[in-house]
């Protein structure tokens, strides 16, 4: 109950204003999240994140989701959390989540690196 309203209330507001900020490519946005309209700078892996929860959810079977939904729309978080459709950044395409493996830490570093790497 009460963890998943504040989700619905705090995360899920300023998750959904990020994602919208990210693809419109705004540098700082408004969101309002219990009652108070505040200033956000806009960070693009949050949007991805969000995207990631949306993706995660429609990628549950329906008999899955059946069994969340209520205590999901009880809170406040469906249809909230699709409200907007899925809003995709494409600054992560093909970059994995930010992870340490062999000393790098995410799949952009590496790209990076690779990229500087080259001769020429």
């Amino acid at each position: 109950g009460w963890l998943l309203q504040l989700v619905a209330s705090t995360w899920l507001p300023l998750g959904a204003a990020t994602a919208r900020a990210s693809v419109a490519r705004e540098r700082t946005f408004t969101a309002t999240l219990r009652g108070i309209e505040t200033l956000f700078s806009t960070h693009h892996y949050r949007a991805w994140a969000f995207e990631q929860v949306q993706l995660r959810w429609q990628a549950l079977s329906e008999p899955h989701r059946a069994s969340l939904r209520p205590a999901l729309e009880g809170a406040g978080i469906l249809p909230s959390l699709l409200a907007d459709g899925i809003l995709h950044n494409a600054l992560f395409d093909g970059f994995t989540p930010p992870f340490v493996v062999d000393g790098v830490a995410d799949a952009r570093i590496r790209h990076q690196k690779a990229k500087a790497d080259r001769p020429g």
